[in-house]
């Protein structure tokens, strides 16, 4: 075993763990868009059941919210990305919404499988290093 070697084991290990923490990061990304997603169904779905002239607060984000008199209940807007919004049906947009929320389910679990490759990885990389080493330090 060389230092270069070792070196080299080191630098795997580190390069793992990087790549672990950045897909910790995206799930937190993935949950906290889905807790979005969530709030926006339940806030359609109350919306669609007020009555025409009836008041009802509005959740504008960061906890805080707005008093309304609803005019129509049957519609919403929906963006469709880039800047881009049409009027649709509270049905249609909580379709919409139900649809974005499977993919991230999805697409969570997708990530916690790989997120649990990787971290067996790291352990397996983690204890071939430490072998390494001592193995290099013996040999001094």
């Amino acid at each position: 075993m060389t230092e270069e070697e070792l070196r080299s084991a080191v630098a795997t290990l580190d390069l793992a763990r990087a790549q672990l923490d950045g897909l910790a990061k995206q799930g937190e990304l993935l949950r906290m868009a889905l807790e979005e997603h969530m709030r926006a169904k339940e806030t359609i779905s109350r919306f669609n059941k007020t009555k025409t002239g009836e008041r009802l607060l509005v959740p504008v984000g960061a906890d805080c919210f707005v008093f309304a008199a609803v005019e129509n209940n049957e519609d919403v807007i929906v963006s469709l990305g880039s800047d881009v919004m049409i009027t649709d049906t509270t049905g249609d947009a909580i379709a919409k919404l139900d649809k974005r929320i499977k993919q991230m389910n999805d697409s969570e679990e997708e990530l916690a499988k790989r997120m649990a490759e990787l971290d067996g990885e790291v352990a397996r990389l983690t204890e071939k290093v430490q072998s390494e080493y001592d193995e290099y330090r013996s040999q001094e």
